[in-house]
């Protein structure tokens, strides 16, 4: 069977989904497919990652082909353009990258066509190409749109809803029950054979070995929207109260901490209660 999977996304990248469109792919090609990603060329800031290939990032074999398409990076003008424009300008982008990367696809013939992302799924369909949706939320305003147009094209084969309040959504605007299953976000266990010892890693990572930790890892925040650690902060500061060895561990990129650990002042949470790990 072959697979084409096409992901709008910079790869690879320090955010989640790329682990996850790496390892979803990883585990097609294991099971017997022949596998390969299209995603755009775009701006890779971060230059340890620019002296990476996508299979030594994620620690993986290279058991499929990654093909990067041409692409107009439109990201690297987000400070340029007034903040109402821009927003506009990358909508206009997916649409045209998605419908050039759909034209692209059909020259592999493939079995299946792979993607999360809705403006390319509509594409997909449309050139008649037999296309799998995978749902990762409910988009909103134009995406939200063009979800409903691909609900019941006849070239959609199958979607796949990482969660069943995302099937009954995904039902509720007009999807076929039958044509979606739930495949929640795995864990590949192997990656934690033989890790070391709890505090070994606390020492590895100089922390308390007698404190009782409450651990994130992530980024802080997706498009400005706060993913919780505030929320988090706001916790600790209520549970802290009659308890010393408590502390809260957040692993993340350092950008937003020095505003988060004002708000950790702010709220009378001692500094030896926080500690942000890069």
């Amino acid at each position: 069977m072959k697979i084409v999977y096409i992901a709008n996304a910079r790869l690879p990248t320090e955010k989640a989904h790329g682990y996850q469109i790496v390892k979803t792919c990883d585990a097609f090609s294991k099971l017997g497919a022949e596998v390969t990603i299209l995603n755009p060329h775009r701006h890779q800031p971060d230059p340890k990652l620019q002296e990476q290939s996508v299979f030594e990032y994620y620690g993986v074999e290279p058991t499929f082909q990654l093909r990067t398409l041409y692409n107009i990076d439109v990201l690297r003008w987000q400070t340029f353009l007034p903040r109402k424009a821009y927003p506009t300008l990358t909508v206009l982008h997916d649409l045209l990258w998605g419908l050039y990367s759909t034209y692209v696809a059909k020259q592999y013939a493939a079995d299946i066509y792979y993607t999360r992302n809705p403006e390319v799924a509509y594409w997909l369909a449309n050139r008649g190409l037999p296309t799998v949706f995978e749902a990762i939320d409910i988009p909103k305003r134009l995406y939200r749109r063009i979800l409903l147009r691909l609900s019941h094209h006849s070239s959609l084969k199958h979607v796949v809803a990482v969660t069943m309040g995302l099937k009954e959504k995904l039902m509720e605007m007009g999807f076929n029950e039958k044509m979606i299953t739930v495949v929640p976000d795995a864990v590949d266990l192997s990656t934690f054979e033989n890790i070391p010892q709890k505090n070994a890693c606390r020492d590895r990572l100089d922390l308390p070995k007698h404190s009782a930790i409450v651990g994130y890892i992530g980024r802080f925040q997706t498009k400005g929207t706060e993913k919780g650690v505030p929320e988090l902060l706001r916790a600790m500061a209520r549970l802290q109260t009659g308890r010393e060895n408590l502390l809260l561990c957040v692993g993340g990129p350092m950008d937003a901490v020095s505003a988060y650990l004002n708000q950790a002042d702010d709220l009378g949470l001692s500094r030896s209660a926080v500690r942000f790990i890069d």
